[in-house]
C-alpha cells in the first residue's frame, strides 16, 4: 500500500509535494499500518527524451532530480515509484513513453 500524487495532484507533481506527502506519511504513523509506497505519476518528466531515447525527470518540478528524492523517501524508511505508461504516451499526452526508462 502507499501514497499516489495522482489522486490529489493530477499530473502536477512537484519535488515538495512528494517530499511532503512522503514525510506526512511517516508523521500520521501511516507507515506502520503498511503504506509504504510513494509514486510519482504522471507529469514528472520532461516534454522530449533525452538524446539517447530515455526519459528523465522535470528539473524544474524536480531541482535536486529522482536520486536525491529517492534518497529522502528511503531514508523515511519508505519506498520510491514512478509512473511510465507502457502505452506510447501517457495519459495526459507527451512525451512518447514507449522503451526504457533510465534514470
Amino acid at each position: 500500500m502507499g501514497w499516489n500524487s495522482y489522486n490529489h495532484y493530477s499530473c502536477s507533481p512537484n519535488e515538495s509535494i512528494i517530499q511532503s506527502n512522503a514525510k506526512a506519511l511517516v508523521d500520521f504513523g501511516l507507515d506502520t499500518l503498511g503504506y509504504r509506497y510513494v509514486t510519482t505519476d504522471c507529469g514528472w518528466t520532461v516534454p522530449d527524451r533525452l538524446p539517447n531515447g530515455s526519459l528523465t525527470w522535470n528539473e524544474t518540478l524536480f531541482p535536486s532530480g529522482f536520486p536525491a528524492l529517492g534518497q529522502y523517501i528511503h531514508d523515511l524508511g519508505l519506498l520510491f515509484g514512478v509512473y511510465q505508461d507502457a502505452g506510447i504516451k501517457t495519459c495526459g499526452g507527451p512525451p512518447a513513453q514507449a522503451g526504457s526508462l533510465c534514470m
